[in-house]
């Protein structure tokens, strides 16, 4: 990061175009990022009622700490940024394009990753509650040491999409998991999945 000026509730509006800027312990609940950009911004220890971003652009930035109950970030796009440490209830990011992200130890109650572009995004230490991939497109993606409740993958499209970090409890349209690696692990967790998918009976 380079050297960074400290950044203002004043400066959050729609449109804004931000740069440089360290945000540290302010609170967004009543700002309106919709269609702005931040580029080689710090967020540490934000909070929010409510993050509004929808169609912003976030560009080599860090967002660490963040706390909120829902983050709406339909069309962003998020370009060499990384979350880390932060506690954040629903994520909307419906239609995003995320490429060369990071997120590391983050407890994400409902991640909508709904027809969402993701390229080079790797997560870390992550805990979900459900994780919805359908319609997304993802290549080169991958979960190290995660665990959710629900994934669903229907109609996902994944090209080199390492899931073996990833442990679930309850997986929806396992259609979507083509090209994607697994363990044998998930396999065997996953048989009566595949037989209801298949329509098969699994007799002894």
């Amino acid at each position: 990061m380079p050297d960074l000026y400290e950044g203002t509730v004043g400066l959050l509006r729609p449109h804004a175009d931000l740069s440089e800027l360290h945000f540290a312990g302010v609170d967004f609940t009543d700002a309106e990022l919709s269609g702005a950009s931040l580029s080689e911004c710090l967020l540490e220890g934000i909070t929010a009622a409510e993050l509004r971003m929808l169609n912003a652009r976030i560009l080599e930035s860090r967002i660490e700490g963040l706390n909120t109950p829902s983050a709406a970030l339909t069309g962003a796009v998020l370009r060499e940024v990384e979350l880390k440490n932060s506690r954040i209830g629903a994520i909307d990011l419906d239609d995003a394009d995320l490429r060369t992200v990071a997120v590391e130890h983050c407890k994400l109650d409902w991640v909508n990753l709904r027809s969402v572009v993701l390229t080079d995004v790797l997560f870390r230490d992550c805990t979900f509650g459900e994780l919805d991939l359908t319609g997304a497109e993802g290549t080169r993606m991958a979960f190290e040491n995660c665990r959710a409740e629900t994934v669903t993958v229907r109609g996902a499209r994944l090209k080199d999409a390492d899931l073996r970090g990833l442990d679930f409890a309850r997986l929806d349209g396992p259609e979507g998991l083509r090209g994607a690696a697994l363990d044998e692990r998930q396999l065997m967790a996953m048989t009566e999945t595949f037989a209801q998918y298949f329509e098969v009976r699994v007799m002894g």
